[in-house]
């Protein structure tokens, strides 16, 4: 503030945890954005060892979806509308229960039904019985959680199609993403599912357009899924032993980083 800038507070019973910016490089012929959507902080401390994904883009819808969310936050707007952005506590909730439903809806058709999720925690009541529904119906569901996890796997009648891994490494995995195999989408977030980032909290998903993009994000969630070194097997009794599949060790923080090194140099 002393230097120029203009900060807007928040409102006094929602926390602002998504992670956002947007330069606004409009002229008096049209409006033109670039903007930055991250699951992790704007922390230059916690950037050294936490693991996230940014996307850096210049979709002018998610520019002005952005704007929107600013103009809530300054009062310009009590009812914001938006296109593409999925906002918590507006849509957010409903956006992950209709990513859940599509499966439960493919998997009844006698169609491949499949949920791929990464959070750091899962928690709310509502989402953890929409999931049990889903194994129900036959949908194949991996979620990678490091934290808190009140879901319970591999019960028979319940949720025997439920997989869970948990990775403690080098790097603190931070980023959630949220894939739905049917559709072939796949969104990140600055969301945990919990109670209090969907209801409480400014937060937001986003689906990532871009396929090579995407298809980057899946080869590092299936090396994560891999991960034969560092990852443990979430399971019914808590004893959570370390997962010793594959023929090979599978380290993947690293072999993350291997991936992107090698990308990098073919350009």
């Amino acid at each position: 503030e002393k230097a120029g800038a203009k900060v807007i507070y928040s409102y006094e019973d929602k926390k602002v945890h998504t992670k956002l910016l947007c330069i606004d490089q409009s002229t008096s012929r049209e409006k033109r954005y670039l903007s930055y959507l991250s699951t992790g902080n704007f922390n230059s401390n916690t950037a050294k060892i936490y693991s996230d994904f940014a996307l850096l883009t210049s979709d002018q819808t998610f520019g002005t979806d952005i704007v929107e969310l600013f103009r809530f936050f300054t009062g310009e707007t009590k009812k914001p509308k938006f296109q593409e952005l999925s906002v918590a506590p507006f849509a957010l909730r409903q956006k992950i229960v209709a990513l859940i439903d599509t499966e439960i809806k493919a998997a009844k058709a006698g169609k491949s039904a499949m949920l791929t999720m990464k959070m750091n925690s899962l928690q709310d009541e509502d989402i953890i019985k929409r999931l049990y529904k889903a194994s129900e119906a036959g949908v194949k569901i991996r979620l990678i959680i490091r934290g808190i996890c009140s879901l319970v796997p591999g019960v028979k009648g319940l949720s025997e199609n439920i997989e869970i891994r948990s990775i403690v490494d080098r790097y603190l995995e931070h980023s959630r993403i949220y894939w739905s195999h049917s559709k072939n989408e796949l969104y990140l977030s600055s969301a945990d599912m919990m109670t209090r980032n969907l209801n409480g909290r400014i937060e937001v998903a986003f689906i990532i357009k871009d396929p090579k993009i995407s298809d980057l994000i899946k080869e590092i969630i299936q090396l994560q899924w891999s991960d034969n070194v560092k990852s443990r097997k979430i399971n019914v009794r808590q004893s959570n032993p370390y997962y010793k599949g594959g023929t090979e060790s599978l380290r993947s923080q690293y072999a993350t980083y291997d991936l992107l090194s090698e990308k990098n140099k073919d350009g």
